[in-house]
């Protein structure tokens, strides 16, 4: 296997949408705009684990 590094980029959009989506290279991630835990785990897992 091969590693492979790719830039990451976070967009957060207003509240008024539903849903905060991240991508990471070809994959997204949706998460819901009113799920402040379930993001900040998602944020804290991916700065531990995805290097830029």
């Amino acid at each position: 296997m091969r590693e492979e590094r790719v830039r990451t980029e976070i967009t957060v959009v207003p509240a008024d949408r539903p849903n905060i989506i991240i991508e990471i290279g070809t994959a997204k991630i949706y998460v819901p705009a009113n799920e402040i835990a379930v993001l900040s785990n998602l944020l804290k897992d991916l700065i531990t684990n995805v290097q830029s």
